[in-house]
């Protein structure tokens, strides 16, 4: 057996059981991404529901992600300065595939990038200090997205050879408190300090934690205005979901994209981790 199959099995199987096991299981499967629909949840914590038929726009997928995180970062500026937050924005299922998929995307070429993960983290923090239940729908809605596009199998796929010592130790020792993600919730919130006092102590101007949101909006950003930016002087305009051969949700067929090589040392079925 390969050492992913150790180093997950040791490392997820813990609260979150679905979750864990569907990340892990997703390196194995060989099944095409956003085509394949999920059987009955025989596990007990995420069900990966079939979503409703909707009309592609790539540019209003753009927008809605945007829309989030900008709408993350406006809410921890705000109450950083001791301000009351705007409302809170709820993650689309199209902003989390968008998200998921730049996530892959910001993956693949620096090996981690875990201020995506941060942002959708500290947007479940905020409603879970505010209302006192340690609940994290929008980074579930994530790794249910994640796993229901094989995100993880493309990711051990595509990352570099120079980055795989860095991927596998963030998966190790940084990646589970996003994935059980309720236990993060429960050790994070307070109960015993004023929202108001918590909320200017862990997003102030100087934090790290409001800098890794505004971090994850200038990813999103970045790759938005450069796929915008391309359709001007290009035949074929930068997308994402081309690049990394992805159905966006609600198209009609895939995008076109060149086949992925695997790195040497790695096959579709599994690989080295």
């Amino acid at each position: 057996m390969c050492l992913t199959s150790f180093y997950f099995t040791g490392l997820f199987m813990i609260k979150h059981s679905f979750i864990s096991f569907a990340i892990v299981a997703s390196t194995f499967l060989t099944q095409p991404s956003f085509a394949q629909k999920s059987g009955p949840n025989t596990h007990g914590s995420i069900e990966i529901q079939e979503e409703a038929k909707i009309e592609y726009s790539y540019a209003k997928t753009q927008d809605e992600a945007l829309a989030f995180v900008t709408g993350v970062y406006n809410r921890a500026l705000a109450l950083g300065q001791g301000k009351t937050a705007p409302a809170s924005v709820e993650l689309s299922q199209t902003a989390a595939h968008y998200l998921t998929t730049v996530y892959l995307y910001c993956s693949v070429r620096a090996g981690t990038c875990p201020s995506i993960l941060n942002l959708i983290l500290e947007n479940d923090l905020i409603n879970s200090q505010i209302s006192k239940k340690p609940e994290c729908p929008a980074m579930l809605k994530f790794w249910s997205t994640w796993i229901a596009g094989d995100m993880e199998k493309r990711h051990q796929f595509l990352v570099k050879m120079s980055f795989m010592n860095a991927t596998t130790d963030f998966k190790t020792r940084s990646r589970p408190r996003y994935i059980h993600c309720q236990d993060t919730m429960k050790q994070e919130i307070s109960t015993g300090t004023p929202d108001v006092a918590f909320f200017k102590a862990r997003y102030a101007a100087d934090s790290e934690n409001l800098s890794a949101i505004k971090r994850a909006v200038a990813i999103v950003d970045e790759v938005r205005t450069k796929e915008r930016a391309s359709t001007e002087d290009s035949v074929h305009p930068f997308n994402v979901f081309r690049e990394l051969g992805i159905l966006p949700p609600g198209a009609k067929s895939a995008p076109e994209a060149p086949s992925p090589t695997a790195p040497k040392g790695q096959t579709p079925s599994g690989g080295r981790r």
